[in-house]
């Protein structure tokens, strides 16, 4: 399957998902609620790998970003470095390196890892920076190495059947070793 073909079977997922569930957008239900019923038409389209929803695993390990190898930026880092009494429930919940939602084989990496998604609705008030940190990383052939990743803004409330803003990440090819 290549890339293409993946980016456009999310895309009719999604389009599916708005027509059957476009009530949860339009209501501006929960961001897991609405990633859950998008992972169920997901899955159709991917009927040989596992879809999961925040899944925590990585073989017998988590399945998460390691933080010490991340570089986030001093205006990034202060951002998130506080305290966790200080933070709303959606901004905790925000702050997970879990992926909503993942096409891959559990107990599988490379090349299983097929499709990772961030899903964003357009009223959020939590920052897209650390989603888009989490795709960069999850689509990292020295990380999880997922083939392609989708950062997606729905709209909800009065705007539910507006487009979605999606944009694509795409495992890039590993630095090259030079040889003395």
């Amino acid at each position: 399957m290549t890339n293409e073909e993946i980016k456009q079977k999310l895309c009719l997922s999604l389009e599916e998902f708005r027509t059957a569930d476009g009530d949860l957008l339009r209501r501006n239900l929960s961001e897991r609620c609405i990633t859950h019923q998008l992972a169920n038409h997901i899955k159709v389209h991917f009927p040989e790998s596992h879809v999961d929803c925040e899944y925590n695993r990585n073989k017998d390990g988590s399945k998460d970003i390691d933080v010490a190898q991340v570089d986030l930026s001093d205006a990034l880092f202060e951002k998130y470095a506080k305290r966790l009494e200080d933070l709303n429930p959606e901004e905790f919940l925000s702050l997970s390196t879990y992926p909503d939602i993942i096409v891959h084989r559990r107990e599988v990496n490379m090349p299983d890892n097929l499709l990772v998604v961030e899903v964003k609705k357009d009223n959020s008030q939590v920052s897209v920076d650390l989603d888009r940190l989490k795709l960069g990383k999850f689509t990292d052939p020295d990380s999880y190495g997922y083939r392609v990743g989708a950062f997606i803004i729905l709209p909800t409330g009065d705007a539910w059947q507006d487009d979605p803003d999606i944009e694509w990440f795409e495992t890039r090819a590993p630095a090259k070793v030079r040889e003395s």
